[in-house]
């Protein structure tokens, strides 16, 4: 009954409005229910549920509502205002949020307050709703605010949602949003929103917030927290709090709120958000888009409203991204702010703070770009006109691409730190101070460092300083460049300390290249045509490699009035004088060309402007021209002048010059007139003399009128040898209809190699070449020379460079006649035939119909000479038949063919030699190599291209040999020697090699290889297989460093290109070596001797003459040389007298010389033997022995080695006067001693005075007197100049004269008498006697013979026999005799006897004393008591050292082993 009773409409309906009755009865609110319906089954449907806001406007309505009662007790529930659903069914529902004009709340707000529980006492509960599940279905969600501009802020219609757990208890209302999706007013489509939501009177929350629409996806938890008038200002006062995770964002969605950003951007971000709306904080914020990547904590203001100015304050931790990013992202902000040059930073990385308004950016970031890095701490403002935005801060840039960015390739690389404050960026807006330096800057390529700048920059003008501390470019400016006016002005002072051009790669022409002045400029004017004002120069000077030059102080003035201008330049050291008139500096050409082009009918003038005229004249001086080229000299007096009036095409030119010096050809007497409107002439040339190097010429000529629209010329000159060939040339010029040029030759005379020639000789019309005015096509229509029967025709066409077709006929032509001199090539013949040349782009076809009679080479005739070419119809090959045939064999045949395809060459060529004479090639090889002769002979096939030849063959040298004219060496090779050919190599094995002079040899092998048959490079080696070979032969001449015979053993490698070539060697010195080393001439003997006599009264100079070594092209020499006694070097300290210092020795010396000059010298030699003969001035001539020990070294300059010696001259004199008494009353034998330490030129020199055989007692003495070192050395100086010692004073008497004339004659007469072999030697002498008034005694002058002879191998006899001359005593014979006996084999032990003169004088005067003593004497060398007590006592050791050439000698004379006494005595056999 009760479901009958409750299914009744009436009754439904009826508790319906009760339970809308209690809620508005204890809420004051206003809810209707129009119909309920309820099923027998327990679900109820509402129909027309509405519920008015407090304006009683509608708040929500829902069309229908579907629902089930869960229980009877649900309708109790309903009655006391508990409303608990099971599954929901919504649709047609209306959320109207509205906040009334003047009103704070929303008509929710005011709502959801009335469902709060009034009393918390009394027992009335808030009001409950709850439902497991509401589906909606097409409702409609409006959010209005009438305080605002635009009421209506949101419409999302067609919403369908899926919520579970619903409930709405009192204020609160709990959901899970499931599926929630709805179309915005401006077109939004949220496909899918799902989230955990929450909303009370404080919060709202959206956990596990998913939001999905077509473009983007968001995912995070998102809170907001109000009061609820807070809702009425949602942008400002509503707080949020949310976190998203890699969230994507389309910014055209977000647009249709805020139109700020870029169109079809996406945005991956992650971020924890808190803040109001407007003014939003975005923490550990990650932003990505395409190549956009930022991160960092940024704060968003007005980000959601137009009306709140936008700011953007940044703490970025990283971003990267591109101009190009930056606008998209932000186009009305970033765009119209960021200028567009800053596309050209490409992809930027940049770290920092920043601030970003609509008018302003302040930064302080820094910055990585792909043009380098960059720091700013600036701030911009008034960015909306970013042409005229302001700006202050600093700008800090490290190794920034300055030029990629401005584009301009002149400027690089910059690291720089710059003050700017100011404003403006283009021309005519800017108006900045900047102050900074520059670190280093790249212009031109090169970088300079250390700069300085501070100025103002503004409307087009710089007023400031500016200096460089660059090591290549000292600089200080300090002026104006003022571009703003309608002419620009310069005012600035410019002092230049160094600028090093060359470095600064401003000048490449010179290798140092530096500029140094003060600069003053007062200028205005916008081009060269109206420049005006003065420049000045000061403490001008340029250096470069080949000198330093300094110039006065000049200067540059320019003029300009109503009538004319005037430039004035005072310089009498570059150039002096003036220019002025009305003229356009760009046409002076065009007048010129226009002057010189009226006197032809048929020219056509370029325009120019009207009434034009300069006149000009300047002394020129040569220092300026060498300046900027060093290979040009002009003689002084040099000017030019002249003047031009344009409209009447006058033309006055003058130069005239002493003399030009020009890349090696020297002018002297240069006089250039020119007038083109003279009636007598037009041109009139004269050159005293030209001097090319090559072909000289005298007398030239050259003069030129008009006659008929034609110019005239006509030259004479002599020339050649001694200038005797004489030249007459008459040639002309016209211009033709067609504004061809037209040079015709007129019947001349040309005089060449002595043989006169004639041009045009039937002077006809058909000589003449015709060319365009660009010079890009010439027309030989005929050349014609004549010499007798002899003639040369040319004709051809040339088109640029890619095109020529030229040929030449001979007919009886002398080779020598017309072939150019060339050193070391004479050519002769007679050529008969004809040439011709055809070019099509890079391919050269030739032909060729030619012979030559008796074609000879360097006066070598190799025969007839035939050489035929002739091309295929294509063009794509040419046959080669060439033949020298003499006395009907053919010496040389080349068959083949060269072909082109595709620019590219191919060679098939067959020669065969038959005893071709070398001969002919053998001056080719200049100082280098000469003599070549022989015969050549065989077969070779010529293959590849023109880059890579292949040659393939054998080759036969018979009686084959060359010289080498440097070491003066002479060679043979073998009878018959064969040259492989392989590719491009020649090779040679084992080819044995003969000198001509000794007949030594030597194995040689190695190859010569080539390029093309250029760059020919040497790979040889010599071997002397153990023998000796001859190295050196030279004679003496005034050039050489050295000169004599050498011989060696060893190896030795040559290699290198043959303008390049090394001789390395490795070698021992052979026998008969015999090197002599010439002192200059110049040099004084107190530089390369050791005594230097001078004259007093005269001024000496001891300074060396240094000698340069000859260059001898092509070669560079090293020597590593074991030199050992078999070598003799003699030093000739002066080749008239005869000084010289000669010996023998061992060592090590490394020598190296090449062609630049070079000549270095390591090693050390050890001194065995040796001779210096001194003489000086034809009357003192003394022998030194060399003692041995002596040792020199070399470490690089041959002229600074270290020298350690000793040499000996030996004499008789009486040192009676250095002694207290006389008890020595003879000459004794003395010998000096001289000692050399330090460089070889200017060593350190010591005396010694030694007396061999006196007692101990005199030798005491004499040792005491002569221990001072001045003493000592006046004694030696005494002794030397006349063999005498003298007392303190300086004195030279008759006596010592005389001595030293009768020594020399007596030594010139010893050297007749004696053999040279050393068996038997025999010497005269006269010793003056001893006439002194300060000695208690006198001596007699002494006849004497001294005999040296070796009786056997073991008896030496040495002895001395005098005849006293005048006196009582000239019966007498006086003399020493010493007969010694080598008792064993190396001398060691030798019995001694001797005859001795007594040094004590005795009283009686027909007496002379001696003394006679016989003993035996052992010489042994050690260096302990323990070592000499070995040496006697045991036996003595075999000795492993390689004897001495004496010793060996001996050796091999005696026989027999028999020895005693430990081997201390041996006994050999006699011999038969």
């Amino acid at each position: 009954m009760v479901s009958i009773f409750l299914a009744l409409p009436p009754v439904q309906t009826n508790i319906a409005n009760r339970v809308t009755r209690a809620l508005n009865e204890d809420f004051g609110t206003n809810i209707q229910v129009k119909r309920v319906y309820i099923s027998f089954f327990g679900s109820v449907s509402l129909r027309g549920i509405y519920i008015a806001d407090h304006h009683r406007d509608t708040l929500i309505s829902v069309k229908r509502l579907n629902t089930s009662l869960l229980s009877v007790r649900n309708v109790k529930s309903m009655v006391d205002g508990k409303l608990n659903f099971g599954d929901i069914d919504l649709e047609g529902v209306l959320f109207n949020l509205k906040t009334y004009k003047d009103e704070e709340d929303t008509n929710l707000d005011v709502f959801v307050e009335k469902l709060e529980s009034p009393d918390t006492t009394s027992s009335s509960e808030p009001f409950l709703l709850t439902t497991s599940r509401i589906d909606l279905e097409d409702a409609r969600f409006k959010l209005i605010d009438e305080n605002t501009e635009t009421p209506e802020i949101l419409d999302f219609q067609q919403i369908k949602a899926s919520l579970h757990d619903f409930k709405i208890e009192g204020p609160e209302v709990t959901a899970a949003i499931r599926q929630l999706g709805f179309v915005a007013e401006r077109g939004i489509e949220v496909e899918k929103l799902e989230t955990d939501f929450s909303y009370g009177l404080e919060a709202m929350h959206f956990d596990d917030l998913s939001i999905e629409t077509s473009e983007s996806n968001i995912q995070g938890n998102l809170s907001f927290f109000y009061n609820r008038e807070d809702f009425s200002d949602f942008l400002n006062k509503v707080k949020v709090q949310g976190m998203f995770e890699d969230a994507t964002i389309a910014f055209d969605e977000i647009n249709t709120f805020y139109n700020e950003f870029g169109r079809g951007k996406r945005v991956t971000f992650t971020s924890k958000v808190d803040g109001v709306l407007n003014n939003l904080n975005a923490g550990n914020l990650r932003v990505t888009t395409e190549n956009t990547s930022i991160s960092g904590n940024f704060n968003f203001k007005g980000l959601f409203s137009s009306n709140i100015p936008f700011k953007m304050d940044a703490n970025i931790g990283y971003l990267s991204s591109n101009y190009h990013q930056l606008r998209g992202l932000l186009p009305n902000i970033l765009g119209n702010s960021l200028p567009s040059s800053l596309a050209r930073l490409g992809q930027l990385r940049a770290r920092g703070k920043a601030v970003l308004t609509e008018t302003a950016i302040r930064t302080d970031l820094e910055l990585e770009t792909d043009l380098g890095s960059s720091v700013s701490n600036l701030e911009l403002t008034e960015i909306n006109d970013i042409d005229n935005a302001s700006y202050v801060g600093t700008i800090t840039t490290t190794e920034f691409d300055l030029g990629q960015f401005i584009e301009d390739d002149n400027f690089g690389k910059t690291s720089l730190r710059l003050d700017v404050d100011g404003k403006g960026f283009t021309e005519e807006t800017l108006n900045t101070e900047i102050r900074g330096t520059v670190d280093n800057i790249v212009y031109n390529g090169y970088n300079y460092k250390d700069v300085t700048v501070s100025g103002i920059v503004k409307d087009q003008l710089f007023d400031g300083s500016l200096v460089s501390n660059d090591e290549n470019f000292t600089m200080s400016f300090d002026g104006l460049a003022d571009f703003a006016r309608e002419e620009n002005q310069f005012d600035f002072r410019a002092s230049i300390t160094h600028a090093d051009l060359h470095a600064l790669h401003f000048v490449s022409r010179d290798s140092i290249s530096v500029f140094s002045g003060d600069i003053n400029m007062n200028i205005t004017g916008n081009d060269v045509d109206n420049l005006k004002g003065e420049v000045s120069f000061a403490r001008t000077s340029y250096k470069n490699q080949n000198d330093n030059y300094y110039f006065e102080d000049f200067k540059i003035i320019s003029v300009i009035d109503t009538t004319e201008r005037v430039i004035t330049v005072d310089s009498p050291e570059i150039i002096n004088g003036f220019m002025k008139g009305n003229f356009s500096f760009r046409e002076l050409g065009k007048i010129v060309q226009n002057s010189v082009g009226s006197i032809y009918a048929n020219y056509n003038p370029y325009e120019i402007q009207p009434d034009q005229y300069v006149e000009f004249n300047f002394f020129i001086n040569s220092k300026i021209i060498e300046v900027f080229f060093p290979q040009v000299k002009i003689g002084k007096n040099t000017y030019v002048k002249g003047e031009m009036v344009a409209d009447e095409g006058d033309f006055k030119f003058n130069f005239r010059s002493p003399d030009i010096d020009a890349f090696g050809n020297a002018l002297k007497g240069i006089d250039l007139q020119i007038d083109n409107k003279n009636p007598l002439f037009n041109t009139y040339v004269e050159i005293g003399e030209i001097n090319t190097g090559f072909y000289d010429i005298s007398g030239f000529n050259l003069i030129n009128t008009t006659i008929k629209d034609t110019l005239f010329f006509r030259t004479e000159f002599k020339g050649g040898d001694g200038f005797k060939d004489a030249y007459n040339l008459n040639f002309y010029h016209t211009i033709t209809p067609d504004n061809k040029s037209v040079v015709g030759l007129k019947r001349s005379e040309v005089g060449f190699k002595g043989n006169k020639w004639l041009l045009n000789k039937d002077n006809n019309h058909q000589n003449r070449v015709v060319f365009n005015k660009t010079l890009d096509t010439i027309s030989i229509e005929e050349v014609v020379m004549n010499y007798e029967d002899e003639q040369i025709n040319l004709q051809g066409k040339l088109i640029d460079s890619t095109y020529k077709d030229l040929s030449v006929q001979f007919k009886n032509v002398s080779l020598d006649k017309v072939t150019p001199s060339v050193e070391n090539l004479d050519l002769k013949g007679v050529i008969n035939g004809e040439f011709y040349v055809l070019q099509r782009r890079k391919n050269y076809y030739p032909s060729s119909n030619l012979r030559i009679d008796d074609f000879t080479v360097n006066e070598t005739n190799l025969g007839n000479f035939d050489m035929g070419i002739v091309g295929s119809q294509d063009f794509s090959s040419y046959g080669i038949d060439a033949v020298i045939e003499k006395d009907s064999k053919k010496v040389l045949d080349i068959v083949g063919n060269v072909a082109f395809e595709n620019d590219a060459s191919s060679l098939d060529l067959r020669m065969s030699l038959n005893e071709l004479n070398m001969a002919a090639f053998s001056l080719l090889g200049e100082d280098v190599i000469s003599d070549i002769r022989g015969l050549i002979s065989g077969e070779a096939r010529l293959t590849g291209t023109f880059a890579k030849p292949d040659l393939n063959g054998q080759l036969t040298l018979q009686d084959a040999g060359l010289r080498i004219p440097y070491l003066n060496v002479n060679l043979d090779f073998n009878p018959e020697t064969t040259v492989d050919l392989f590719g491009q190599t020649f090779q040679f094995k084992d080819v044995t090699l003969t000198d001509t002079e000794y007949k030594t040899r030597a194995l040689f092998n190695g190859t010569i290889t080539h390029t093309g048959f250029s760059d020919w490079y040497l790979d040889m080696s010599l071997d002397t297989q153990g023998k000796r070979f001859l190295a050196l032969n030279t004679p003496e001449t005034e050039e050489e460093l050295f000169y004599g015979t050498g011989f060696i053993n060893g190896e030795a490698q040559i290699y290198g290109l043959t303008d390049e070539l090394t001789i390395k060697m490795f070698a021992t010195t052979g026998k008969g070596t015999s090197l002599k080393i010439p002192l200059d001439n110049e040099v004084t003997v107190g530089d390369t001797s050791f005594i230097n006599f001078i004259d007093k009264n005269a001024e000496a100079s001891f300074d060396a003459h240094e000698r340069g070594l000859a260059d001898y092209k092509g070669l560079e020499l090293e020597f590593d040389l074991d030199i050992n006694p078999d070598a003799e070097v003699e030093i000739v300290i002066d080749k008239e007298l005869g000084s010289s210092l000669k010996g023998r020795g061992a060592g090590n010396i490394l020598m190296e010389i090449n062609t630049n000059g070079k000549f270095r010298m390591w090693g050390d030699f050890t001194t065995y033997s040796g001779d210096y003969n001194f003489k000086y001035g034809g009357i003192i001539e003394k022998k030194f022995k060399v003692k041995p020990g002596g040792f020199m070294s070399w470490n690089g300059d041959p002229d600074r080695a270290n020298v350690d010696l000793e040499a000996v001259y030996s004499l008789n004199a009486n040192p009676a006067v250095l002694l207290d008494n006389n008890s020595v009353t003879r000459k004794i034998a003395t010998d000096l001693i001289i000692k050399l330490n330090g460089e070889l030129l200017k060593p350190d020199i010591d005396f010694d005075i030694q007396f061999p055989g006196t007692n101990a007692v005199i030798n005491s003495e004499l040792q005491y007197k002569l221990d001072d070192k001045s003493k000592r050395e006046l004694q030696a100086l005494s002794l030397l100049s006349q063999g005498a010692f003298i007392n303190n004073e300086i004195n030279i008497t008759r006596g010592g004269v005389a001595g030293n004339f009768i020594e020399s004659g007596f030594s010139m007469l010893n050297d007749i008498l004696n053999s040279g072999d050393g068996k038997f030697d025999v010497g005269l002498s006269y010793e003056l006697g001893t006439r002194d008034p300060n000695l208690d005694f006198e001596t007699q002058d002494r006849f004497g013979v001294t005999v040296s002879t070796q009786i056997s191998e073991r008896i030496l006899i040495n002895g001395k026999i005098g005849v006293p001359i005048g006196g009582v005593a000239e019966t007498a014979v006086a003399g020493d005799v010493e007969v010694q006996i080598l008792l064993n084999e190396d001398g060691t032990l030798r019995a001694r006897i001797f005859n001795r003169e007594n040094e004590i004088q005795q009283w009686l005067a027909d007496r002379i004393g001696y003394t006679q003593g016989a003993g035996l004497s052992y010489q042994v060398d050690f260096n302990t008591f323990r070592e000499l007590l070995r040496k006697i006592f045991k036996a003595r050791e075999k000795n492993t050292e390689k004897p001495d050439v004496e010793t060996e000698a001996k050796k091999e004379a005696s026989t027999g082993e028999d020895t005693m006494g430990g081997g201390l005595i041996h006994f050999g056999q006699k011999k038969s």
